[in-house]
């Protein structure tokens, strides 16, 4: 691979110390974790100015600490792990899962327990503007993406227990016509929202109110649709099974970190246990347990240039002392790309896919995700 994958940034040895502009606690307003979404190119960066290097890959359903406000369109966090890293994630990597239900306002969406949400920005104290896409049913493109308000503190960064949240209330169940797409309006005789596409078998619907001819109706399997239709509906007596989860994340069975063994051609060492990691004198990254490491070019003042990683969550680029490197067993063959994975039932614990070259294809191929 040649180092197509690793961070297109360069390090110079003696650069004067840095501390990234990262406020310390949770953001009041914030939830305490969110959870990192599937996107492209690098996630992490050193600070919120524009100019800001890039610092790290993460991939989709890591757990993120918040520990100040947003600014410039990331938001500054520390990761935990056997590589603890710390730096500002671009928003749009940002997602949370939902532990209260309730209406998305401002957008025709529901949303019920453990429904993943993108989050965009602060919306006024306790708010969050937040991007949602309802999933009518597994195999079939979600809807959206649709934006709208949602209290802060009913996201998290982890899934709730399905056992003790209160699910949406159901309506009575109804199913659509076959063979047609059903045009679904915010109101009866108003503005049209979205369209169902004809489905085989036709889709099962959460009738909830009745104005007429006009249904209110909540459609998918989370994050629903909202809306009213005029059709005639028929009687259904089985409700669409929920999906697993949402979060994509890529199981590598490897010896090694996939985004190290995708860079073969570079030299390979070990990282010993509580090395740090630092970019531009600001550290980014403590090793809580033995890492993995390729050098990218080596100083006379003992610094090494490294990408770096321990599993599969993340990766980032920094310089560590070459005292902290150590001789790496024989190179393993190299890797191979899989085929895309498919969605887990929750994303703690599962590895993610190796980062692609920066900003050119997605980190995680798992559709589903919003």
């Amino acid at each position: 691979m040649n180092g197509v994958w690793v961070l297109g940034i360069t390090l110079v040895a003696g650069c004067g110390a840095r501390q990234a502009s990262e406020p310390e606690g949770a953001h009041p307003g914030w939830p305490t974790e969110i959870v990192t979404a599937v996107g492209t190119g690098p996630a992490l960066f050193l600070t919120d100015e524009p100019a800001s290097p890039a610092i790290g890959y993460v991939s989709p359903g890591v757990v993120a600490r918040v520990t100040g406000a947003p600014s410039g369109g990331r938001i500054p966090v520390r990761i935990d792990g056997p590589l603890k890293a710390r730096g500002w994630l671009a928003l749009e990597r940002a997602a949370a899962y939902v532990i209260r239900r309730g209406r998305l306002a401002g957008a025709p969406v529901y949303l019920g327990p453990n429904d993943l949400v993108r989050v965009r920005d602060a919306a006024g104290p306790g708010r969050l503007l937040v991007e949602a896409s309802p999933v009518l049913r597994l195999g079939v493109e979600p809807i959206g993406p649709f934006r709208g308000v949602y209290p802060a503190d009913r996201l998290a960064g982890r899934e709730v227990d399905p056992t003790t949240a209160e699910p949406p209330r159901r309506g009575t169940l109804r199913r659509l016509p076959a063979g047609q797409a059903v045009p679904v309006y915010d109101r009866p005789g108003g503005r049209l929202v979205a369209t169902i596409p004809a489905l085989e078998p036709p889709l099962v619907v959460h009738v909830l109110r009745e104005r007429g001819s006009w249904k209110g109706i909540r459609a998918g399997v989370g994050p629903y649709l909202l809306g009213y239709v005029d059709v005639p509906l028929a009687e259904a007596d089985a409700d669409e099974q929920r999906p697993a989860g949402v979060v994509g994340t890529a199981a590598h069975a490897g010896p090694m970190p996939a985004r190290i063994a995708a860079e073969s051609g570079r030299p390979l060492w070990r990282v010993r246990p509580r090395a740090r990691l630092r970019f531009e004198g600001t550290t980014i990254g403590i090793f809580v347990e033995r890492g993995w490491a390729r050098e990218m070019q080596r100083y006379p003042t003992g610094e090494v240039d490294v990408f770096v990683a321990a599993d599969d969550r993340l990766a980032l680029r920094g310089m560590l002392r070459a005292s902290d490197l150590e001789q790496a067993p024989a190179e393993p063959d190299a890797a191979s790309p899989g085929p895309p994975p498919l969605p887990p039932s929750a994303p703690t614990g599962h590895p993610g896919s190796p980062a692609p070259p920066a900003a050119t294809t997605q980190d995680s191929p798992t559709p589903g995700a919003p």
